[in-house]
């Protein structure tokens, strides 16, 4: 098989390992550990529609990435960037951001501007580069020219985004993107932070292995730290519970950039009016058509039931974070709706 044909997949559930064993070869100049390696790299790679760079970014996120790959930049930079990627096509500094908040619209807002002919999105939604993988972030860590291969496909686009919703409680991820691109546009997205920790709580169900919702919260806030380490585990009740708490951290965006879009989760359900808001914000022309219909579905529910732990759960969520959904929608001019 021809090389570059063999780094070619057409789709994630098609990848094999053979691949997978090629595609490591190819970006670390090494063939796979020992087979529990190669299972998980094609575990990674069949399951994101971007198997190529979800797999790039997963390897380079290993802690022991650094000490087993010193000439990382100038082999994978220079040989596949320039030559195998970009070609005489390098895309613009990223200009777009969505940077929060996790599970409230952010997947819908991403694909609903990748419809803009005048926008380029990344193939892989959530980079996280600014909050793992830069440097000064992770001891691995590797500079903005590599952030490029997130973009290997744009094509004369003025407007290039990344939706990374965990950068929003990163200070250092917020930082790093101002230095980056300190005139990029800022969009943030919001929802009521009892029905977004619910929702968090059945979406990582299969993660966190907790069957009682209230007892997951619970022993969350019994241990609970506004500035969680790095390494909390990012479907644990800890990281749910912080991604909730806005306030803060949508004021510090705004003292950043001077371009800021907050959004409510209930704008969603008007998809065409919520459209011409953002294409307003980004200055540019908004496109009626029928795209936009693909999206059209209902709103991401909490999944509330009658079950009774779902509801003490509610309760206490509310005391956890009444104070600070005061100063979100003072700070914001929104009203975050249940």
């Amino acid at each position: 098989m021809d090389k570059l044909q063999k780094y070619t997949w057409s789709a994630a559930d098609s990848v094999t390992k053979e691949q997978v064993a090629f595609a490591i070869e190819f970006l670390l100049g090494r063939q796979p550990l020992d087979e529990r390696e190669l299972n998980i790299a094609a575990h990674i790679a069949r399951r994101f529609p971007a198997p190529r760079l979800e797999l790039f970014r997963n390897i380079t996120s290993l802690p022991t990435f650094g000490t087993g790959n010193r000439d990382f930049h100038v082999i994978l930079f220079d040989q596949m960037l320039r030559r195998r990627v970009f070609g005489a096509k390098r895309p613009p500094k990223v200009n777009l951001f969505c940077v929060g908040a996790a599970r409230c619209g952010t997947t819908t807002l991403s694909a609903m501007v990748g419809q803009h002919d005048k926008i380029y999105t990344s193939p892989i939604k959530e980079t996280n580069f600014f909050s793992h993988m830069s440097d000064g972030v992770s001891p691995n860590g590797v500079g903005t020219d590599i952030y490029e291969m997130f973009y290997f496909g744009w094509d004369g686009q003025p407007i290039v985004t990344d939706f990374s919703p965990n950068h929003l409680r990163y200070r250092h991820a917020v930082d790093g993107i101002y230095e980056y691109n300190p005139d990029a546009r800022i969009i943030i997205c919001l929802r009521n932070p009892i029905d977004r920790a619910i929702s968090s709580f059945f979406y990582m169900a299969e993660h966190h292995r907790a069957d009682n919702i209230l007892d997951f919260f619970s022993e969350g806030m019994a241990t609970f730290s506004v500035d969680l380490p790095q390494s909390e585990a990012w479907y644990s009740a800890k990281t749910i519970l912080r991604q909730g708490l806005y306030h803060a951290d949508v004021v510090y965006v705004k003292h950043r950039f001077n371009n800021v879009l907050i959004i409510e989760f209930s704008e969603f359900k008007e998809l065409k009016r919520l459209y011409k808001r953002v294409c307003a914000f980004l200055e540019i022309d908004f496109e009626d058509d029928d795209r936009l219909s693909i999206l059209d579905k209902p709103l991401n529910a909490s999944l509330k039931d009658d079950n009774p732990s779902v509801h003490s759960a509610e309760s206490i969520l509310r005391d956890f974070y009444a104070a600070d959904i005061r100063k979100t929608e003072r700070e914001c001019g929104i009203r975050l709706e249940t």
